[in-house]
């Protein structure tokens, strides 16, 4: 299975890292490789609450439900959304779990019994499952099942707010770089506009001119947003990951990670907008 992560990105430049590969299908169906799309900033259903289903992106996404399902980081969990678009028969001798009988669930061979539709997530469900026990108990079921219900007004607003986070960073005199797929400009810019047109995620990544200190004054000067590692919560989180998840690295080390020392990741809430703004600009003059 081809994996790659299916959001834009938050911490390096990796060109699978974009809201979605342009070259995904070729890169992994020319080479009879099924495409697995982790999707941890996007939703579950595909995108189709923002506007482009999972079908038209590679052969399946992996959501993680702890996240924007879940609303609040109440329950872990996730979903698993399988396009059915793979011809897993086309390359049998790759994917003999699908291709084969399965002898410990009365000799089902998945692919002739449920179809190029229905073949990975039946496995996924009546043998995986069972096997691995990865099943929600019954209070995290009902957190993301209630979660779920709200999903597409939150993904509104979660995107229309970090839109107008990225616009005001992007302005802003005391910032050194943007990066968000929804600004004109942006290198992903344009795979945006035709995959997400409802909007791309509520994750900005922007530099604090004066790099790893400036940035560390910027966030001791948060008054509203939370400082944590977690992302797509219903409050806004934010991250230095110099100063925090790789802080033991030096900035020769950060560069060679990927990750610049002035970095900040601003998974942006529901709040208002407006009070998010002024929560920047008075942590930015501390910067």
């Amino acid at each position: 299975m081809f994996l790659h992560q299916l959001q834009y990105p938050v911490i390096g430049d990796h060109p699978c890292a974009e809201g979605v590969h342009p070259d995904g299908d070729r890169l992994g169906h020319a080479d009879g490789i099924g495409q697995l799309n982790l999707a941890l900033a996007g939703q579950p259903g595909g995108y189709d609450v923002l506007g482009h289903p999972a079908g038209g992106v590679g052969g399946g996404a992996v959501h993680l439900g702890g996240v924007l399902a879940g609303e609040a980081a109440a329950a872990v969990g996730g979903a698993i959304v399988d396009s059915g678009r793979f011809d897993w028969e086309a390359h049998a001798d790759k994917y003999p779990g699908l291709t084969t009988p399965d002898e410990s669930y009365h000799g089902v061979t998945y692919t002739k019994k449920f179809g190029q539709g229905g073949a990975y997530i039946t496995k996924a469900t009546a043998q995986l499952m069972r096997d691995f026990g990865s099943t929600p108990a019954p209070m995290n079921a009902w957190l993301l099942g209630m979660g779920i219900e709200t999903l597409p007004l939150r993904m509104a607003r979660h995107c229309s707010n970090a839109q107008g986070v990225a616009e005001y960073l992007r302005g802003h005199e005391k910032v050194a770089w943007v990066r968000y797929a929804g600004l004109p400009g942006d290198k992903y810019h344009a795979l945006a506009q035709k995959y997400l047109p409802k909007g791309c995620c509520g994750v900005v990544s922007f530099g604090v001119k004066g790099g790893r200190a400036a940035a560390e004054r910027f966030m001791a000067g948060l008054k509203l947003a939370s400082i944590a590692t977690h992302v797509a919560d219903a409050k806004t989180c934010v991250l230095h990951p110099a100063s925090a998840t790789h802080r033991q690295m030096n900035d020769a080390e950060l560069a060679a990670a990927g990750v610049a020392p002035d970095l900040v990741r601003f998974s942006v809430g529901l709040e208002d907008l407006d009070d998010l703004i002024q929560d920047l600009a008075q942590a930015l003059e501390e910067a």
